[in-house]
């Protein structure tokens, strides 16, 4: 619950403003791009290694931008956080890969790979407030 106090804080979209729905856009591009680039290179694994990594990193850095002591400057509001962070993250993938592992390799690697996501995206987002608080 506090992390979205945070983010309402941090970030101001003006609903009528052209310019962040622009912002948006093209931070959406340029985040499904890296989204898709990663997925490329873990192809051909039998683990959803690159689901597990976007979320990962993606948490991470959504963290350092979100608590960013001079946010407002790096993070460029929505173009960072909305735009390429929310197209790289995939919690959509994350489901139908445990559904799938479920389904097609049994119950111990969908448990793995939900507590896996969890844990280690909490971490990372943990580890992204903990860099920042060292800047």
């Amino acid at each position: 619950m506090n992390i979205f106090i945070h983010i309402r804080t941090y970030i101001s979209v003006d609903i009528l403003g052209f310019e962040n729905y622009l912002l948006i856009g093209l931070g959406g591009a340029f985040g499904a791009i890296l989204r898709y680039a990663t997925f490329l290179s873990f192809r051909g694994k039998d683990f959803p290694w690159a689901t597990l990594f976007v979320n990962v990193t993606g948490s991470f850095l959504l963290s350092v931008a979100i608590f960013m002591p001079f946010h407002d400057l790096w993070s460029m509001s929505p173009l960072v956080t909305i735009g390429v962070l929310g197209a790289f993250t995939t919690f959509s993938s994350f489901s139908l890969d445990t559904l799938l592992l479920y389904e097609e390799r049994g119950v111990r690697l969908a448990v793995l790979n939900v507590a896996l996501n969890v844990l280690l995206c909490v971490f990372g987002a943990l580890m992204g407030r903990y860099l920042v608080t060292l800047l």
